[in-house]
This record gives structure tokens, sequence and C-alpha cells, in this order.
């Protein structure tokens, strides 16, 4: 099994209008699997059915109440995501600038529905193994451009990088369809010191 991509997909965020985020963020997960004998609800007590992120600009902290799933950390000054997991004492390291997920191509449907009393515009980024929808405030204008020509395995950090938080977020690839929504926002000065990788 591919721990990491079961990790990757749930990451959504409310909007900030375009402005870096300090505070906490709920987000509520729901999986489809497409692996015989691997059950929906497995995939959620595996990896989470909730995730809490402690985010300070571009870095964040997630945190999961999945039996597999404990934590990961973003450090974008090394380009490196963590990841705890409950089996085993080493950390997983995962260097973002060596992934190669890239966009084939990206459809905007603009004011395309309503989520949370905002009205979104729709992305659908088409990549070489996987289809990532994002909802994301219409009021924010987003140009598809930048999504063009990006590797994309690890989308909270392209996003935070560029400042796009979207409201709710849908990955499909060849092993389960994951759809993630913001439930909770509270901004909230951010202890440095959640960030040490230990």
């Amino acid at each position: 099994m591919k721990i990491a991509i079961f990790i990757i997909v749930n990451l959504v965020l409310m909007p900030c209008f375009g402005q870096q985020f300090e505070g906490i963020i709920v987000f509520q997960n729901s999986y489809q699997s497409k692996i015989k004998n691997q059950s929906n609800e497995h995939l959620a007590q595996l990896f989470g059915s909730t995730h809490t992120y402690q985010i300070k600009n571009e870095r964040y902290k997630l945190s999961s109440n999945g039996e597999l799933l404990q934590w990961q950390i973003y450090q974008p000054q090394e380009n490196k995501l963590f990841t705890k997991l409950a089996v085993g004492d080493k950390l997983g390291i995962i260097e973002l600038d060596k992934e190669t997920e890239k966009v084939k191509s990206v459809q905007v449907n603009r004011k395309a529905v309503k989520i949370l009393d905002y009205l979104c515009d729709e992305f659908v980024v088409q990549c070489k193994s996987s289809v990532q929808k994002y909802f994301i405030d219409s009021s924010l204008n987003i140009n598809p451009e930048i999504f063009k020509n990006s590797k994309f395995n690890y989308q909270l950090a392209f996003l935070l990088k560029n400042q796009i938080l979207p409201i709710k977020m849908v990955i499909e690839d060849g092993i389960s369809i994951c759809e993630s929504i913001a439930i909770e926002l509270k901004g909230e000065t951010i202890d440095e010191k959640i960030f040490d990788v230990k």
C-alpha cells in the first residue's frame, strides 16, 4: 500500500482572501476506496476522519485522529514533509522538490457552487496519476496558470506558498477518492515550537 498517497489526500482550507493565515483549521474527511477488501471506513480509521491543522504562513502541522497517521510537519525552508506513523520510531521524510506529479491540464468553472456561504470557482487539475478538484472563493479571482507546470504531489505545501486556501477539495487517484471540507477555522497565534521535528 502506498501510504504516502493516502496521507496527502486530505488537505482543504477555508479562504483567507489571499493573505497568509495563522491559526487552526479543522477538516472533515470522507473516503471512497477503490481497492478490493479495503472499506471506506477502514481508510478513515487508518488516516483520520478529522484532521486539525496548525498553520503559520507556509508552515503547518497536521494532527490526525487516525490509528496509523499521527502527524505531519511541513518545513518550507527545507521543502520537506515529515510524517509520524503509529508503527515504527523513524520519521518519514519526503523531499518535495524530487516529486514528479506534473499538471497536465486545468479546467475552471467560475462561480460553480456555493459552499459555506461562499460562491466558489471550481478548479479541476488533471495530473499524471490523479484528478484534483479545488473549490476556491470566487472573489479571489485565481488565475489557473498558477497550477500549470507545477509539482503537485503535496497540495497544501503548494497552496500555502501561493496563498491559495480552498474551502473544499476532492482528490481522486487509482486507490481512493477523498473529499475534505473545512468545518472550523480560528485565527490565533501559533507557537513556533510546534514545528520542531523530534
